[in-house]
């Protein structure tokens, strides 16, 4: 092999990554998109059953849950979980700080 077939190959090796890299990236965003839309959805559309049967407390306490299973699971902030469960009730942002602060203590007295 002489130096220019090496370059060649250093050079199309490299293309090939970097093009390889732009795809994935592509890729991703798709699908952290779709992942947001799917949780949101799939959790408005359980509220709504859960609501159809429900009482109001009742809800309260179904969103507690879903809210302690984010706060466990995740590293979703405050306004990331609002998104999903809040439904655009201002009054959810209060009642989500208040979970987390209940949260963060129950943690502590384990």
């Amino acid at each position: 092999m002489d130096d220019n077939s090496v370059y060649d190959v250093w050079n199309y090796n490299k293309e090939n990554s970097y093009n390889l890299q732009k795809q994935i990236s592509k890729v991703m965003e798709i699908v952290n998109d779709n992942f947001t839309d799917i949780i949101t959805s799939s959790f408005k559309k359980g509220y709504e059953k859960g609501e159809m049967y429900g009482r109001s407390d009742e809800s309260l306490i179904v969103k507690a849950r879903i809210c302690s299973k984010l706060f466990s699971n995740t590293n979703l902030t405050n306004d990331e979980i609002y998104s999903i469960v809040g439904f655009a009730e201002e009054k959810w942002k209060g009642y989500i700080s208040e979970f987390r602060k209940k949260f963060e203590e129950g943690k502590r007295a384990d």
